[in-house]
């Protein structure tokens, strides 16, 4: 009875553990803004999407502007080139993690408000603030940037996944504790209990491989939704590619986990075996 009630503790550990590891992250780095930005800040340094932000900026700054009577065709030029010059801006890298803080909480800490998109959602808004900044210096005339440009990024089905995702976050530490408890559980029940730690290592094991392939196909569902607009196909294949290289670090620390507890395991065996 021991050995069942043992197994099934093991079993019910590496169930939770399966849970656990991709609801912490997902509530570290997609659901806590501070995560969701620092994940998503080094993409403003990607060339590719640098050009193909400043090819927007400029077009979405000569499109929505309202400008004074005569100045519409004679500002055409300085947009362009003010749009070029974005990402050397002393002020870009401010407006970029503004950007990021506002799309989270359009996409993710907001759901259900109005002023919140029915997509995931891009707020560019701070970014066209400098294009429109040097514009009116360059002009010598007040315009005024719009409060906010949101560039859709994911579908609605996308927004609600997150938004389970979202409240589904905090119970990520209590699966990790009941993960632990119940291995631990597992060890005091057993009656060899060098070979369930063992065994629960290799279950680890297969689990941590389970992630990876899971993982893959998450990562491979996102990127096939066409957000019909090129900032925010590059977004959101960057920021795919970014999340699936994090989360690799927390596959591989899961993987070296499982590893520890087979070779402990193992060792205890050993020593079991030497002094019998």
């Amino acid at each position: 009875m021991r050995s069942i009630l043992s197994a099934l503790a093991v079993l019910l550990s590496l169930v939770l553990a399966a849970a656990a590891l991709p609801t912490l992250w997902l509530q570290a780095n997609v659901v806590q803004e501070q995560g969701f930005v620092a994940l998503a800040a080094p993409l403003g340094a990607d060339a590719e999407f640098q050009q193909a932000l400043s090819q927007a900026a400029g077009t979405t700054v000569a499109t929505s502007l309202d400008l004074p009577l005569g100045l519409g065709s004679l500002v055409e030029p300085l947009v362009a080139k003010a749009a070029a010059a974005l990402n050397t801006d002393p002020g870009y890298p401010e407006a970029w993690t503004q950007t990021l803080a506002r799309s989270h909480r359009l996409s993710v800490s907001a759901p259900g408000t109005p002023e919140a998109p029915e997509t995931m959602a891009l707020d560019v808004a701070p970014l066209l603030g400098l294009v429109v900044d040097r514009l009116a210096a360059s002009v010598g005339a007040d315009v005024k940037a719009p409060e906010t440009v949101q560039i859709p990024v994911g579908s609605a089905a996308n927004r609600a996944v997150v938004s389970r995702v979202a409240q589904a976050g905090p119970w990520g530490v209590w699966l990790a504790a009941g993960s632990a408890v119940a291995l631990v559980a597992g060890l005091v029940l057993a009656r060899r209990r060098s070979t369930t730690l063992l065994l629960a290592g290799l279950g680890l094991a297969v689990v941590s491989a389970g992630w990876k392939i899971a993982a893959g196909a998450a990562a491979a569902m996102v990127e096939a939704v066409d957000t019909g607009n090129p900032v925010a196909q590059l977004f959101k294949d960057r920021f795919v590619q970014a999340a699936t290289e994090n989360l690799d670090g927390w596959i591989l620390a899961g993987a070296i986990t499982a590893g520890v507890l087979v070779l402990t395991g193992a060792a205890a065996r050993l020593a079991v075996r030497r002094s019998a």
